[in-house]
């Protein structure tokens, strides 16, 4: 019998969201009889929804570690690092596949120290637009440079991010990066009809129009630009309301700010959903107010 290749993934907390989904297909459809599969990540946080347990009930392989978190730290990151090599070290897989841009670090460092054969790394989006300071931006635009060269194939996940990682940012040549759009289980949303089940559970009057924002409630998102959006339309008319389905760090204030507003009756923060058809059942209009996207997943699945 011909001896599998061990591909080990390597994402910064596997929680719900778009490099999730993308690590689980991944797992789920490349042929189990030529490859074996463990997934890896850190530690969620609070507002984040873990989704582990249900990856280990799809039989997929996954191992947590302790020490990575979604916060910057000195300490915790560098034992991440040796976790990591540790668990290479046990494992040995032929390939180490990395995502997310913590991940991407804390991966390679341990990946290159443990001479895994093969190293790549996957851009879902990237941190180089919208989210530090011009300074901040150099350093990390440097650091991805540099582990770049340590990197045997890097992975974009659409044509604009292509360009974003070989030219405008010039992370790494092009005959280390390739294009890889991201696969999506999509044929249970082609029979899913619209329906009042999500108006009548948040008491919507009928007729009302229900926009919907998905995703996790953080600066980059941009979610903001959805309250005021309703505001504007609210202006017209009282028959608008947004649905809110995710959860972060800019809940409570922007919960705070509605109330203030005296707009929060027609804004319902619903928290993280696990069956998303229901929301996208539900809602009339999708918001994608995002500052910067490697792939909107919402808007695909929408």
């Amino acid at each position: 019998m011909t001896k599998r290749l061990k591909i080990i993934r390597l994402q910064s907390r596997i929680c719900i969201g778009g490099p999730a989904i993308h690590m689980e297909m991944l797992a789920k459809y490349l042929p189990h009889e030529k490859y074996e599969t463990i997934l890896v990540g850190g530690k969620v946080a609070d507002d984040e929804k873990d989704v582990s347990a249900d990856l280990q009930q799809k039989e997929i392989s996954v191992v947590l570690l302790d020490s990575m978190k979604r916060e910057v730290g000195i300490w915790d990151d560098f034992k991440s690092v040796f976790q990591f090599y540790r668990l290479l070290r046990i494992e040995r897989p032929e390939i180490v596949c990395t995502h997310t841009a913590k991940a991407g670090a804390i991966g390679r460092i341990a990946a290159f120290m443990a001479r895994t054969p093969v190293v790549v790394h996957t851009f879902h989006g990237h941190v180089f637009k919208n989210y530090f300071g011009k300074f901040k931006t150099r350093i990390f635009i440097y650091i991805e440079r540099i582990l770049a060269r340590i990197s045997d194939q890097i992975i974009t996940i659409s044509p604009a991010q292509y360009d974003d990682i070989t030219e405008t940012y010039r992370i790494a040549p092009r005959r280390k990066v390739s294009m890889v759009r991201l696969g999506l289980e999509l044929e249970p949303l082609k029979t899913l009809n619209h329906n009042d089940n999500l108006k009548k559970d948040l008491n919507i009057p009928p007729g009302v129009i229900l926009l919907g924002f998905i995703g996790r409630l953080v600066p980059i998102k941009n979610m903001g630009m959805a309250i005021r959006t309703l505001e504007l339309l609210m202006q017209e008319s009282p028959d608008y309301h947004l649905c809110i389905a995710g959860d972060g760090e800019e809940k409570r204030q922007w919960q705070v700010y509605c109330k203030e507003r005296a707009i929060d009756s027609n804004v319902h923060f619903l928290g993280w959903i696990a069956d998303i058809k229901y929301v996208l059942a539900g809602i009339d209009i999708l918001i994608l107010t995002s500052r910067n996207e490697g792939t909107p997943i919402a808007v695909i699945e929408a």
